[in-house]
């Protein structure tokens, strides 16, 4: 039985970092100086430096990286997308992100909302703004506004998803894309662009 190499969520093509050279040969990879220059170049493209030492242990043994925060064009939502470092299972290891949408402090019950699909927070977002107009803390004949505001919201979302891959495809020492996965689980993957 086979397995696939890398993994990722999110990540709209394999971002390899931690690889073996161009013609396969091993190579010894000091992973701290490797990490830290991934860290480096993260922070210079306006991302916050994260400590992965005293990170949270993930379930699926993910290393944080870095974070990045991004307010909507109507500034009440902050996008927060966390770059993480997924391991290979033979080498290397690849760049993926998770992204939580966060909502005004002033709403009203939000404790199950990061835990939420993004797509979800994004539904959820619309029916508080109209349970909001019920309440009588926005005027309900808003209706447009609520709808601006969502397609704001998702269009800033699209904007920071672009701006993520674009990142990881500079840092990426190699970018590849799945061909075909065998009966096994065995995985193929050819080189791409960025």
């Amino acid at each position: 039985m086979a397995t696939s190499n890398f993994y990722k969520v999110n990540a709209d093509k394999y971002y390899a970092v931690h690889m073996n050279d161009e013609d396969g040969n091993y190579h010894d990879i000091d992973f701290e100086i490797e990490t830290e220059r991934i860290d480096q170049e993260l922070e210079s493209r306006g991302y916050e430096s994260v400590n992965s030492k005293y990170a949270p242990r993930r379930t699926d043994d993910a290393q944080f990286l870095g974070e990045l925060s991004v307010s909507d064009p109507e500034d009440l939502f902050d996008i927060g997308v966390t770059v993480l470092l997924r391991a290979g299972y033979y080498e290397g290891a690849t760049l993926d992100w998770e992204m939580n949408i966060i909502p005004p402090m002033e709403w009203e019950d939000f404790s199950d909302f990061m835990s939420l699909s993004l797509k979800d927070q994004r539904d959820m977002v619309y029916n508080e703004l109209l349970e909001a107009g019920d309440r009588g803390y926005i005027d309900r004949k808003h209706l447009k506004q609520y709808e601006q505001i969502t397609d704001g919201l998702i269009e800033a979302i699209e904007s920071v998803i672009e701006r993520v891959h674009r990142d990881f495809g500079q840092i990426a020492q190699r970018t590849f894309g799945l061909v075909a996965r065998a009966s096994n689980g065995e995985a193929f993957y050819r080189e791409v662009q960025p």
